[in-house]
């Protein structure tokens, strides 16, 4: 594959060398719609797009695009505002508020926080990108990757330019800055989902009781469908001993009730020095020195009510 794909990317680039877009070779105009709404008419004036992929740069001609969807820029500034307020998320309120208002520039930042964070976070985060999805009528682009369409396929990277040059009628040659630039030519008719919500599509097993045969795989995340009840011992408050019982940890988390049956999400953690006990929800826990397995639990993620979608399909 990345040898055909080497030789795809010399053909191009020869191809591109050979060949300038004139009036005689029939040009392409294609529509350019900007971040604020405006578009224009206008031909790719530069002879090859250069286009960062997981194969290498390949070098695109730019007679041959037919569409192309630009992932978002966020300038220096904004991108450090954007971090600043997910890392803040969980302890500032205003910083939900910075996200929203930042919209589709923030969203490839706190999906892929939401992948890699803490689970209180990415609850956080969830809820940042539902506000932001209904800010767009319940739809969200992540457009997180350069992608270009051409007759041959569509490809999927990173224009290591930072503007194409342009001929309109009205303006002669511009210079269009990819940070303003939302697509050239139409759009695609759908998108794909993103699936960045795993634990939503996991199927949830059975409650294992306790979690004792789990507590080596610290960091994993399991789902779980348990019934809450006041039975057995748990050690702990929050993060609880692993090999307290299961469905009374639920209720005491305040995951479930007592007889409600649900799904919950399981979080091996690394052990605790001492777990300190309390009364929550009818279910009382112990306290306990040091104890080689742990684990935290909260109420499974459910899907959002918002579609979250790629800028284009990939065929």
């Amino acid at each position: 594959m990345r040898t055909c794909i080497a030789t795809l990317a010399l053909v191009w680039t020869v191809t591109a060398l050979n060949h300038t877009a004139s009036a005689e070779d029939g040009e392409r105009w294609l529509p350019i719609t900007l971040e604020d709404g405006s578009q224009l008419n206008a031909v790719l004036a530069d002879d090859a797009i250069p286009l960062q992929t997981q194969y290498g740069l390949l070098a695109i001609p730019s007679h041959q695009v037919r569409r192309i969807a630009f992932a978002v820029r966020p300038s220096a500034e904004q991108a450090a505002r954007i971090a600043a307020a997910i890392e803040a998320l969980e302890r500032d309120p205003q910083a939900k508020t910075t996200l929203v208002q930042t919209g589709e520039q923030a969203l490839p930042a706190l999906i892929a926080a939401a992948h890699t964070g803490r689970l209180e976070q990415a609850e956080s985060i969830r809820e940042v990108i539902s506000a932001i999805a209904q800010a767009h009528q319940g739809v969200a682009l992540v457009r997180d990757r350069d992608i270009v369409e051409t007759a041959q396929g569509t490809i999927r990277g990173t224009i290591v330019l930072p503007a194409l040059q342009i001929r309109t009628r009205q303006f002669g040659l511009l210079m269009l800055n990819l940070a303003d630039a939302r697509s050239i030519g139409a759009p695609s008719d759908a998108g794909q989902p993103i699936q960045w919500a795993r634990t939503a599509k996991r199927k949830a097993q059975p409650g294992p009781g306790h979690l004792s045969d789990y507590a080596d795989r610290i960091g994993e995340r399991f789902i779980f469908e348990v019934t809450g009840a006041n039975k057995g011992s748990v050690w702990g408050t929050d993060i609880y001993t692993s090999d307290s019982d299961l469905e009374a940890a639920a209720v005491h988390a305040g995951v479930v009730r007592i007889g409600e049956t649900g799904v919950v999400e399981v979080e091996i953690v690394a052990p605790l020095a001492a777990y300190q006990g309390s009364t929550r929800n009818g279910i009382v826990t112990y306290n306990y020195g040091p104890y080689d397995g742990a684990y935290r639990i909260r109420k499974a993620t459910q899907q959002l009510p918002v579609r979250l979608f790629q800028w284009w399909q990939l065929r």
